[in-house]
């Protein structure tokens, strides 16, 4: 099984497909990484349940769910986050906490 550093996950309900939806995200995403992109493994979901903030973009596994409303927003979240490691803040919907360390 191919090894990947990050995955997301892309909404593509109707909704979100009145946007663009989330196949022509990832197509999008995956062009803007280029080489980069061989370490991100790209899917759509029929829905993540945040269809008034379509079209939406999961990433994992940072936990950082993402808003998309224009190509902009897209290459911000490209550059900070999946190429440079820190968060497109401006973008977020929601971060998930980070879990709890198992205690031995």
């Amino acid at each position: 099984m191919k090894e990947y550093q990050r995955h997301l996950i892309a909404c593509d309900d109707d909704d979100c497909r009145k946007q663009g939806g989330g196949r022509k995200l990832l197509r999008d995403v995956r062009e803007a990484l280029g080489k980069e992109s061989r370490g991100v493994k790209c899917s759509t979901v029929s829905c993540l349940g945040q269809c008034k903030q379509a079209p939406g973009l999961l990433v994992y596994p940072d936990g950082v769910w993402y808003h998309c409303e224009n190509k902009d927003d897209l290459e911000k979240i490209v550059k900070k986050h999946l190429i440079g490691g820190k968060v497109a803040k401006k973008q977020v919907l929601f971060k998930m906490p980070a879990p709890e360390k198992a205690t031995t």
